[in-house]
């Protein structure tokens, strides 16, 4: 498909897609996309990104297991995290010439008027500098947030916030099918939504990993919440190489139509 139709783009990645079977940082992965994020921004596009990892990674510096962690200690994760993963994402885009800034948000801000304002300032302030931001959720101070759906519907919120075109939803699987593709080789991949039906709904699995919390579940709310904004949705497989060259040259994703004109 042709994202150059798109001017702003938000780029949302997942935990399940960050993380090595190590509980590291995957970093190869991380420069490898980070080459094609350049590539867009270069092209033309702004580029956000929502990510994924902070708990984890921060679990995996004190040595305790996710799925092992209390609230408290999912907090105190997040962090070190927090740390580790703006430093990564900096570090691969200096080495491209491109900056970054990051910015921790929780829902709670989203719904505050002066604080939806001001961050709504920052993100364009960085946008008009030439910065890419690096959205994080502020898992420190969050609670709710934590089982929330692993920032997809946060994704969606930044895209209300600063108006973007698209939001690109990296998943495990290339998309939504009409049954789990984990259990069923016969499922099939469902690659345009006009908009989320009952029957859309229920298509939904709550499949999950260790590291991510989200599933399709919490992609089709996401996809919900910016069709209302006049936002385009695209689910596609982050673990395929060169993920965004897929998405520009086949139809292996989903796809959910704001407007229905495309």
């Amino acid at each position: 498909m042709e994202l150059s139709n798109y001017k702003r783009i938000v780029i949302k990645i997942g935990s399940s897609l960050l993380i090595d079977e190590d509980r590291s940082l995957n970093t190869e992965w991380l420069d490898s996309l980070i080459d094609e994020l350049v590539s867009l921004k270069e092209e033309g596009h702004e580029v956000l990104i929502v990510s994924s990892g902070a708990i984890a990674l921060g679990g995996n510096y004190f040595g305790i297991s996710k799925s092992e962690m209390k609230l408290a200690e999912k907090q105190a994760a997040a962090a070190s995290g927090q740390i580790i993963l703006a430093h990564a994402y900096q570090e691969l885009f200096n080495k491209k010439a491109h900056k970054t800034a990051q910015i921790l948000l929780t829902l709670d801000d989203l719904n505050n008027s002066g604080r939806y304002q001001n961050a709504s300032n920052t993100i364009e302030t960085l946008i008009e500098l030439g910065v890419i931001p690096i959205i994080n959720e502020n898992d420190t101070v969050a609670t709710e947030e934590i089982q929330y759906g692993d920032n997809d519907q946060l994704a969606a919120k930044v895209c209300e916030l600063v108006s973007a075109d698209c939001l690109i939803l990296f998943s495990d699987v290339d998309g939504l099918y009409d049954d789990d593709p984990r259990e069923n080789p016969n499922a099939k991949l469902i690659k345009r939504v006009e908009g989320i039906t009952p029957e859309i709904e229920m298509l939904s699995n709550k499949t999950k990993t260790e590291y991510g919390s989200g599933g399709i579940e919490t992609k089709i709310k996401a996809a919900n919440i910016c069709l209302k904004a006049g936002c385009n949705t695209i689910i596609a497989n982050g673990l395929n190489k060169r993920p965004i060259s897929i998405i520009k040259n086949t139809d292996q994703h989903t796809i959910f139509i704001a407007n229905y004109n495309e």
